[in-house]
């Protein structure tokens, strides 16, 4: 096995930090356009049961 110098821990720990964050933005984007789109949907039926 390979030993692992301190200075490519560090980069590999931030590269996985990075990701991680990437990630979790990702996340938090997708569920905000899921809670808007439902948001649209339950709008778009109340305005729907109003007209009928």
């Amino acid at each position: 096995m390979t030993k692992t110098t301190e200075s490519k821990r560090r980069r590999d720990m931030a590269i996985g930090i990075a990701i991680g964050h990437l990630i979790g933005d990702t996340i938090t984007a997708l569920n905000s356009n899921i809670a808007n789109d439902e948001a649209r949907w339950i709008t778009a039926k109340s305005k729907d049961r109003r007209q009928q």
